[in-house]
């Protein structure tokens, strides 16, 4: 069918385009954070993706300006695809149009000397109350000059076995064959564990992500070796 071919040409383009270019590797762990790094615009990323899974994360020239931002989540018969770039450069590919998707284009403010932003984003298989939360929830990832960022709290639990972390961080696990490690978490409404793996163009560690104060253990496990690991959120 006409529309399934289109379809598959459309994913083949963003497989191409998030492939030209790799995305900056500063060691955050956040590809947004890294991606905005040395742009002339705010990178804006949602934190709501209906569920659906990051598979490509990407950059890729747009015209003679700046990089743009180009962003898969999803596959098949239902999926988003994201680019964002400078109002300044608007790339052709946040105009592509094709049959059987729906495309939304919206504008996000610039900060400090950053100019404003064009998101595009091509969905397929997306109810419109979820494209609504999509946009209502998407997140700056702009940090104004003077101010301060709190690193992620890096640990080997290999070497330390417990850790503190305020409410307002996150605590990254060092560790080989991130994608091979899971977890228990004693009482789950203390931390909760992020799993870590390839994500397609880029690899996470895995980590615990603090949801209100108090002590719990987290029995982390890589392949059949266990290790008890203490976790305070102040």
């Amino acid at each position: 069918m006409k529309i399934k071919s289109t379809l598959v040409s459309l994913l083949a383009v963003a497989t191409l385009v998030t492939t030209a270019l790799p995305v900056m590797a500063m060691g955050s762990g956040n590809p947004y954070e890294d991606a905005q790094v040395g742009l002339n615009y705010v990178v804006y990323q949602p934190s709501y993706t209906a569920g659906l899974a990051l598979k490509t994360f990407g950059m890729h020239k747009c015209g003679v300006g700046d990089l743009a931002l180009n962003v898969n989540y999803g596959s098949g018969r239902k999926y988003f695809l994201l680019t964002e770039s400078s109002t300044k450069n608007i790339c052709p590919l946040n105009m592509m149009l094709i049959r059987g998707a729906t495309r939304t284009v919206v504008t996000k403010p610039g900060a400090g000397s950053l100019t404003s932003t064009q998101i595009a984003v091509i969905s397929v298989g997306i109810e419109r109350a979820q494209l609504n939360q999509f946009f209502g929830h998407l997140v700056p990832r702009y940090t104004a000059p003077g101010s301060t960022l709190v690193p992620p709290i890096l640990v080997d639990p290999t070497v330390v076995t417990n850790a503190a972390v305020s409410l307002t961080n996150v605590i990254v696990f060092t560790v080989p064959d991130p994608d091979k490690w899971s977890a228990a978490v004693a009482d789950p409404t203390i931390v909760s564990f992020t799993p870590g793996g390839n994500q397609g163009t880029y690899t996470t560690n895995p980590g615990l992500k603090p949801l209100k104060k108090g002590t719990t253990i987290v029995t982390l496990n890589h392949n059949g070796t266990t290790i008890a690991f203490t976790v305070t959120v102040e």
